[in-house]
């Protein structure tokens, strides 16, 4: 319980991951292009990415990706607020710390589109950082797309 009123904020919950469960869907019948034997069609669908797969059902049963798609959330010059946030089960955002900065790069990587950006202004625990800090100016590399932490502003 004392953590809970350490810091302010809201708690991420399952509730937060309700929109990245992965929805499967049948969609017909095909010929698989690797064998030539009859094939169902899947359809799969998560957050921000959607791909479609064909199940083999011949005498050795196999998967292939017919085709993928992920989409990016953010472009370069975006305006964004990234909070801090606890670590856990019961993790939690905290609100009043936080980083803001322009994105410089989109990029794709394993499991989806990451990006990186400069620091332009920083609050941590209610308390701004002042310009001539050496957190203002700095790149930050390597943040998903899909983080629940970032926001755009």
């Amino acid at each position: 319980m004392e953590n809970k009123n350490k810091y302010p904020g809201y708690e991420l919950g399952d509730y937060a991951y309700e929109k990245e469960r992965i929805k499967e869907e049948a969609i017909g019948e095909d010929i698989c292009p690797v064998c030539g034997d009859k094939s169902k069609l899947i359809k799969r669908k998560g957050y921000l990415w959607e791909c479609r797969l064909s199940i083999c059902t011949g005498k050795i049963p196999h998967r292939c990706v017919i085709s993928e798609k992920v989409d990016s959330k953010y472009s370069v010059g975006d305006h964004i607020r990234i909070h801090e946030s606890t670590f856990a089960k019961e993790s939690r955002i905290i609100l009043n710390s936080f980083r803001e900065g322009v994105i410089t790069k989109v990029y794709t990587g394993i499991g989806g589109y990451y990006f990186d950006f400069v620091v332009k202004r920083q609050v941590i625990v209610g308390d701004e950082i002042p310009d001539t800090s050496w957190a203002i100016g700095q790149t930050v590399h390597g943040i998903r797309h899909s983080d629940r932490c970032v926001t755009l502003l």
